[in-house]
């Protein structure tokens, strides 16, 4: 039988160090609908991570990424505009080769 502390911890493990997450390092970022935004940081290894959690009819979904954006930045993006066709078109031509100096 398992003791409690070899039970799974609720909110996973670093992806890193695997050391467990404490409540105290999860931060929400946002929430639309069913699906949460949030922001761990690991108290061991200081890596962060940003996870999403969907409700859905077959339970839990989860999908997280690895990062080096602080809580703030991860609010500062979540509730910033999208990035439009414009944007994309206006980086393409700044960065343009014949922009820079070649080195040889």
């Amino acid at each position: 039988m398992k003791s409690k502390e070899d039970a799974p911890h609720p909110l996973g493990q670093c992806p890193v160090c695997r050391t467990s997450y404490a409540a105290a390092s999860v931060a929400p970022i946002s929430q639309r609908g069913q699906t949460s935004l949030l922001h761990l940081t690991c108290d061991s290894c200081q890596h962060a991570m940003i996870l999403s959690l969907r409700r859905s009819p077959q339970g839990l979904v989860c999908a997280g990424i690895v990062t080096d954006c602080s809580a703030e930045d991860a609010k500062r993006f979540a509730s910033s505009e999208p990035i439009s066709v414009d944007d994309v078109i206006e980086a393409h031509e700044a960065l343009q080769l014949d922009k820079f100096p070649r080195s040889v």
